[in-house]
């Protein structure tokens, strides 16, 4: 296939260009028989506070394109110059200071877990290595999220028995 021996073959995804999508041609998603954020009980996530950003009634995405939108962040979390992915530059800062304010919790690991829970991939080389991206999740078009889905896992097979 061309690669030189040893090299890992890559797994093309085809990109789907959502950056012409108009608020307009996107229709408010039905959540009538959607799970609750991160799959848990309701109200696990955001509840309780006084501040807005911890608003129960935004999803992950909203809320992570909220923060990217902040300014005073960017030293933090912030969108790389094409605007098509994003990059947590200080996971612990980000950790201490961001996650608590937007969720309930201040857990790296379960915002990562939340990022790829929702279909985020990770660029795992070139310039932008270590950033995520999601072709419906665009700087400046925060319209897009409302066309995102937390892809509903399906159950493992039971394990197979022994013979008797």
């Amino acid at each position: 296939t061309g690669l030189p021996p040893g090299t890992p073959a890559v797994e093309v995804r085809p990109y789907r260009d959502y950056s012409q999508v108009t608020s307009d041609d996107v229709e408010a998603p039905d959540t009538s028989s959607s799970r609750p954020e991160g799959g848990t009980s309701a109200g696990k996530e955001g509840g309780g506070g006084t501040s807005s950003a911890r608003s129960t009634s935004d999803n992950f995405p909203t809320k992570l394109h909220r923060i990217l939108s902040r300014s005073d962040l960017m030293p933090i979390i912030s969108w790389l110059p094409h605007g098509r992915a994003w990059k947590v530059h200080r996971p612990d800062a980000f950790a201490a200071e961001v996650i608590p304010a937007y969720f309930n919790h201040s857990k790296y690991t379960s915002f990562s877990r939340q990022v790829n829970g929702w279909g985020f991939r990770r660029i795992g080389g070139g310039p932008d290595q270590t950033a995520y991206y999601h072709e419906l999740f665009l700087r400046g078009m925060p319209h897009l999220v409302k066309k995102m889905r937390r892809p509903v896992s399906q159950p493992s097979p039971a394990p197979a028995l022994p013979p008797p």
